[in-house]
């Protein structure tokens, strides 16, 4: 896992997105998403190839392939949750992900996370 920055501050402040994991083929991998804003939700965007694009007054990192919507933030602005990686993918495959946060306070209503890249072994 690596932090590529291109984070954009909301009313909470920068947000970050975390994550863990070995990456081996169904392994378990934890992510999560702390100084988002309280009580809001995040939307993740997973994809491949980075393209760090301008958007929203802020940088979005992953091409966009995935998205899931809704993930609940609690009182502090955080997020966790887990599952298993999924296990097709060949060795130095590289999958980007970020979090982008509805905020009022953020340019043009959002904030974002850091992008984060990981690369299967």
């Amino acid at each position: 896992w690596k932090g590529l920055g291109h984070a954009l501050a909301g009313g909470n402040g920068v947000p970050r997105l975390g994550a863990v994991g070995t990456l081996l083929p169904a392994s378990p991998v934890a992510m999560a998403i702390d100084g988002g804003k309280p009580l809001g939700s995040a939307v993740l965007v997973i994809g491949s190839p980075a393209i760090d694009a301008p958007f929203k007054g802020g940088i979005l990192v992953p091409m966009p392939a995935v998205l899931f919507f809704g993930l609940p933030l609690d009182a502090t602005g955080h997020f966790g949750g887990g599952g298993t990686w999924y296990g097709g993918l060949p060795s130095g495959t590289s999958v980007y992900f970020q979090a982008w946060i509805a905020d009022a306070a953020g340019p043009f209503g959002w904030s974002a996370t850091n992008g984060l890249v990981g690369t299967t072994p």
